[in-house]
């Protein structure tokens, strides 16, 4: 049987691609049978794979089916699947792509699910440890394609210097404590080397689990309660001068009278031999050494019928002022 492809004129070139496939079938159809008619209708037109020729049909189609080609990526970066980074690192995506039909695309980035940026680059910041999932997504608004990568972010591991100033600034005790309870939650007092990174450090420490159960202005120090591993982090911090468990600390008037430069007020002649001072604290030691035929009234203003003093406080204040 003779067959020929007729002429193709006035058909875009997609569609004669198509064309071209519809007489394959049509002539491989008529090998089967020498019998069999097949007609293929495109543009008003017809194919007879037994006469091969181009001829009118009524009622055909006026156009093609339109068929959209899927956006591609072309080039991605990184090109590894799965990425290990630490915390405080940045991560730099970024892709190429195209569309066969020339159609304006989209770029989405997503992070966990949730999108975070538009266009062909995303910047990732760890923040925090964990497992995180970065998608890219490539739309037409019709067909779509994606690609995922995962991340892995670690703790920053320390360096020599970072473990020595750690050291410098929990002391051993604290550092004994950070390493029985690694995981628990410890109760620590940090003192600031300024009040005006207060609220900065407060902020940074409830990131890391941890939460302030105080501020002190004016003493710059945060009571926190916080995961014991992450007082490390916490310490690298340079507006941060020391951290500390907290502990009772009793006053002693060998050291807390020469902080108040009591010696050089005595040694110019004031010794407050004929005042009379009444202080209101804690109570007191009326046995005392330092008290002995100082006290000359003693008053309870609460609910304990008696002036002993519990804490030392209010002894050691009046022993102050007695000199």
């Amino acid at each position: 049987m003779k067959k020929q492809l007729a002429s193709i004129n006035q058909l875009s070139f997609d569609k004669a691609e198509f064309l071209l496939l519809a007489v394959l079938l049509a002539m491989s159809l008529g090998t089967a049978s020498a019998q069999t008619n097949v007609g293929i209708s495109v543009s008003n037109t017809a194919i007879d794979s037994n006469q091969g020729l181009v001829m009118p049909l009524e009622n055909s189609p006026a156009e093609l089916p339109v068929f959209n080609a899927v956006p591609t990526i072309d080039s991605f970066s990184p090109e590894a699947g799965t990425i290990a980074i630490s915390v405080g690192q940045k991560q730099e995506f970024e892709v190429t792509v195209s569309d066969a039909d020339n159609e304006s695309l989209m770029v989405k980035w997503f992070l966990n699910g949730g999108e975070v940026a538009t266009g062909n680059n995303y910047l990732f910041s760890a923040e925090k440890s964990g497992t995180f999932e970065v998608k890219v997504e490539v739309s037409d608004g019709k067909a779509s394609t994606a690609r995922k990568w995962v991340l892995n972010v670690e703790e920053k591991k320390p360096l020599a210097s970072d473990a020595i100033k750690i050291k410098q600034k929990i002391g051993k005790e604290l550092e004994s404590e950070i390493a029985a309870k690694p995981d628990k939650k410890i109760r620590v007092l940090v003192k600031m080397a300024d009040e005006e990174n207060l609220n900065r450090l407060a902020i940074d420490i409830e990131s890391e689990g941890g939460k302030t159960e105080g501020k002190f202005r004016y003493s710059k120090i945060i009571v926190v309660d916080i995961p014991a591993k992450k007082i490390g982090k916490i310490a690298l911090n340079d507006a941060v001068e020391g951290i500390y468990l907290p502990k009772i600390v009793y006053p002693s008037l060998d050291t807390s009278v020469s902080q108040i430069a009591a010696p050089e007020v005595w040694a110019k002649g004031y010794k407050g031999s004929s005042a009379r001072i009444a202080i209101i604290d804690t109570g007191i030691d009326s046995s005392h050494p330092m008290l002995q035929g100082k006290i000359v009234l003693a008053r309870d203003f609460t609910d304990n019928n008696n002036v002993n003093d519990l804490t030392g406080h209010g002894t050691h204040v009046a022993g102050i002022a007695a000199g």
